[in-house]
């Protein structure tokens, strides 16, 4: 297995791979999560061909069986807040070192050979060697709650790429419904609109 890393990737054959690996590793989260997780295709390439993101690909042979894509410019992502890190961490975004972890994927049928731990090795590698501050989110079934979940799995990967590095929940998002179908004008139209029974 090897790994290559991209700064805009623009060959079509091998984002083509890429686009089936990641559909591939999402396939478990559809209809799970309140989020559509999964970028469609035309964000998926235009989010792999910006050469401000790093992607990392580890391959066996010449199939991919594992990705993730870092945005180095948290503010053109369109899902992170710039003025939220620099208020809050001012030096890192001025010397442009916070990062979004848009995604990682790693194909089913390698999820247990520990692809996903050599992966991410290369890719927190270099973020390590520039004090970065890494990003992250992730849905309510990959993070049922504050402890354990995707956040302890990166918090382990974290410290064995970088001994002393930490991870902390900055954040809480919470999705709610307001549910009408069960409030008195609907139900008052539902009753007008029931045929009365002739005699």
């Amino acid at each position: 297995m090897h790994v290559t890393r991209h700064f805009g990737l623009t060959n079509p054959a091998i984002a083509d791979q890429v686009w089936a690996l990641y559909t591939a590793g999402y396939q478990r989260l559809v209809g799970r999560t309140v989020t559509h997780e999964m970028l469609y295709r035309d964000e998926f390439d235009a989010a792999v061909g910006n050469p401000s993101n790093r992607l990392w690909v580890l391959w066996d042979d010449r199939q991919p069986v594992a990705c993730t894509l870092l945005a180095t410019d948290v503010g053109s992502t369109g899902y992170i807040s710039r003025e939220y890190f620099e208020q809050r961490y001012p030096e890192f975004v001025a010397e442009g070192r916070v990062r979004y972890l848009m995604w990682i994927v790693v194909h089913p049928s390698y999820v247990a050979r520990g692809v996903l731990l050599r992966l991410a090795r290369e890719a927190l590698g270099l973020e390590a060697e520039e004090g970065s501050l890494l990003v992250f989110d992730s849905p309510e079934v990959n993070q049922p709650s504050d402890r354990g979940g995707s956040a302890e799995l990166m918090a382990r990967v974290v410290n064995a790429t970088s001994n002393g590095s930490t991870v902390e929940q900055i954040e809480v998002q919470r999705y709610f419904l307001a549910d009408f179908s069960k409030g008195a004008r609907y139900r008052t139209r539902a009753d007008e609109a029931v045929p009365a029974l002739s005699a």
